[in-house]
């Protein structure tokens, strides 16, 4: 079905059955509530169906995905806004660089992680559930980086090999940040 795309790939996420879903839908339907939305794949398909969608979740990301894709049907992120998510942001703070380091991305990544943040969370509105949404996406994004469910430090103990690294802490930083460029070009295109 054309009007299937895949928001996200959440672990239990609903893209896999969305035709059969559909096909229970009655076809008089004009409004579904999706209450507990997480990735958006459901809510961003009946919206794509035509469907009055009202979509919710109670965790902040996802609730930032059904906003950025969702109810927003206008706004996108220009190129400058773009630019300012990777610019210089001297009050970032080190909070993901001090708490997960040794856990997952090298620190120059975990630093990005820092700025990227302070700088979304300059930006109003629908632009900064895009902007975030986009940094989730790249956090997580197990296609490039290999899995995210391990860490540097869960393979550390008596039974593990000491110090052994996962493919998560040797990621570039210039790749990490062209995966978030994808990411934004991404979730611009999916905003009708």
């Amino acid at each position: 079905d054309k009007d299937a795309v895949r928001i996200s790939a959440f672990m239990g996420n609903k893209y896999f059955i969305l035709d059969f879903l559909w096909k229970q839908t009655p076809k008089d339907a004009k409004s579904v509530l999706d209450a507990f939305s997480g990735g958006a794949n459901v809510a961003y398909f009946y919206k794509r169906k035509g469907l009055k969608v009202v979509a919710n979740d109670k965790l902040m990301y996802p609730h930032m995905i059904a906003r950025a894709l969702v109810e927003n049907s206008t706004t996108t992120l220009t190129d400058e806004e773009i630019e300012g998510l990777f610019a210089a942001a001297p009050d970032a703070g080190d909070f993901c660089a001090k708490t997960f380091h040794g856990y997952y991305f090298t620190k120059p990544i975990l630093a990005f992680l820092d700025v990227a943040w302070a700088n979304a969370r300059r930006l109003k509105g629908y632009k900064r559930d895009l902007a975030l949404a986009a940094l989730g996406w790249t956090v997580v994004n197990k296609a490039k980086f290999g899995e995210f469910s391990r860490s540097k430090k869960a393979l550390r103990g008596p039974v593990q090999n000491v110090g052994r690294e996962t493919s998560l802490t040797n990621i570039p930083l210039s790749d990490f940040q062209h995966r978030f460029r994808v990411n934004l070009a991404r979730i611009n295109r999916l905003v009708f």
